[in-house]
């Protein structure tokens, strides 16, 4: 009697497919993309890399996910499903900023606009270098009206403004 390997039996396509699986085979992951200096994050551990850059032995025939962000950009990431055989992956993004500007109307015009607590300008006023993606204050004051104060976040609010000013009290007057 001989010895036949359990596998003997299969096809060829399925011995070859067991031999790899029993392997540790790795590969590398490159992120695509415009920006310069994006954080790369995979699998929700930093890699200590930014873009341009490759992950160097990433075992793809597993799943994972790569996330891109740091500072100025809006954090995006995109999974990567398994794929047999395969020694590179690229993964293309499209990264946005989390820098834009806010733009405030006032009726009546000519209200001062305090943002964040600093005076930046007149009604009506665009606001430059806002991070769209964190919460402001304004604050709009004009003589005769009363002081309207709201907060925003531009990237969920949107970045343009118009506030109908209230006509103040008269001295005095009961409310």
């Amino acid at each position: 009697m001989r010895a036949v390997a359990a596998n003997a039996s299969l096809p060829l396509t399925v011995r070859r497919f067991l031999e790899l699986a029993g392997r540790e085979a790795r590969g590398r992951i490159r992120p695509v993309l415009e920006e310069v200096g994006a954080a790369i994050t995979l699998d929700g551990a930093s890699t200590g890399l930014v873009t341009p850059a490759a992950i160097e032995g990433v075992p793809l025939y597993r799943p994972h996910e790569v996330q891109l962000g740091g500072q100025g950009f809006k954090a995006t990431s995109e999974p990567i499903p398994p794929k047999w055989g395969a020694m590179v992956r690229r993964v293309h993004l499209k990264l946005q900023s989390t820098i834009g500007a806010v733009v405030v109307e006032s009726d009546p015009a000519g209200a001062a606009l305090t943002f964040d607590e600093r005076p930046v300008g007149v009604t009506p006023v665009t606001v430059p270098g806002v991070r769209l993606d964190q919460p402001h204050r304004l604050d709009l004051a004009l003589p005769g009206y009363e002081l309207d104060q709201f907060v925003v976040v531009p990237e969920k609010d949107g970045t343009r403004f118009s506030r109908k000013l209230q006509p103040a009290a008269p001295k005095g007057a009961k409310r």
